[in-house]
C-alpha cells in the first residue's frame, strides 16, 4: 500500500485532464469503486482456493490468476489512448504562458 501515495496524484491528474469538468466527479467515483472491488473480492476468492486446494496449491493458483489478470490489464492499457486536453496551469490555477526561448549553445 506504500505505492498508493505516489500513484493517486498521477491517477487523479489523468482523470482530471482526460474528462470535461462536468464528468470529472463520475470519473473519480468510478476510479474509487474500481480500486476497492478487488479488496473486497480477493480475500474471499483466496480463502475458497486455499480451503478447496490446500495452502500451497491454493496460493499457486491465486498467483497464476493474479499474473493472468495483470497481463490482461497490461494488454488493455496498451490499447487505450488518452487525449489530454488540459492547458498548463501555474501555481495560482491560472493558465500558464509558456514561452519558447531559443537555447544558447555553449
Amino acid at each position: 500500500m506504500a505505492w498508493q501515495s505516489m500513484a493517486s496524484p498521477a491517477t487523479f491528474a489523468v482523470i482530471g485532464d482526460s474528462l470535461p469538468r462536468e464528468r470529472r466527479a463520475m470519473g473519480f467515483t468510478l476510479q474509487s469503486i474500481l480500486k476497492r472491488v478487488p479488496i473486497v473480492i480477493a480475500p474471499v476468492v483466496g480463502g475458497v482456493l486455499i480451503a478447496s486446494m490446500g495452502i500451497v496449491k491454493g496460493i499457486h493458483t491465486g498467483l497464476i490468476i493474479t499474473l493472468a489478470l495483470a497481463a490482461l490489464t497490461f494488454l488493455l492499457m496498451l490499447k487505450i489512448k488518452i487525449a489530454i486536453n488540459a492547458k498548463p496551469m501555474n501555481m495560482r490555477g491560472r493558465v500558464a504562458i509558456i514561452s519558447q526561448r531559443p537555447s544558447s549553445a555553449c
